[in-house]
């Protein structure tokens, strides 16, 4: 329980900052999506299945506070962690290059999915519009996010148990943690 408390934390930071600031920060309707940028880096970071309970709790909650259908938020993001996961075991090579990458494809992934979803629920946008108008900046806003969030989760893992020069993020299949190897 106390490895999940980190992960628990910034759940509700990043729901609290999905309801009171992305709405504030809009830029012609787009708006981060601070939950999805938050659950894609604890699942490129975490092993355990706190990440996936969380996305689903947290997704839950998203859409009980929004007016899109209830459930969508939340089966897409277990979609998210799960493809996010499984990309950056095969991709990783201890570079801080690939969980940016891998976070900027999924939030576009998940970006798109999301509204084509939208639209087969019966929004009154047609596939263009919706991806074009409503996934491309949104996603585009996420990635955004993800270069500034990516970097500091990596020079934090990278730095917790002494991590100087010539220590690398280290994922261990295994273990629930992140470990540092020298």
């Amino acid at each position: 329980m106390r490895e999940n408390l980190g992960l628990i934390i910034g759940g509700i930071v990043a729901l609290i900052l999905q309801v009171a600031l992305a709405p504030n920060v809009a830029i012609l309707g787009a708006q981060p999506n601070f939950i999805l940028v938050f659950i894609v880096a604890a699942s490129l970071f975490n092993r355990g299945d706190a990440v996936t309970v969380l996305a689903f709790v947290l997704g839950l909650a998203s859409d009980a506070l929004s007016t899109h259908p209830f459930g969508l938020m939340a089966g897409i993001l277990l979609l998210a962690t799960f493809v996010s996961s499984r990309a950056f075991a095969l991709l990783d090579n201890d570079s801080p290059i690939v969980p940016v990458v891998v976070s900027m494809v999924c939030a576009a992934l998940v970006e798109c999915a999301y509204a084509v979803a939208y639209v087969l629920l019966g929004a009154d946008l047609g596939f263009g519009e919706a991806v074009v108008l409503r996934a491309l900046p949104c996603a585009l806003y996420d990635c955004a996010m993800t270069l500034i969030l990516i970097p500091l989760l990596y020079r934090g893992a990278s730095g917790r148990k002494g991590g100087g020069s010539g220590t690398a993020l280290h994922v261990s299949s295994s273990s629930t943690t992140i470990s540092n190897v020298r």
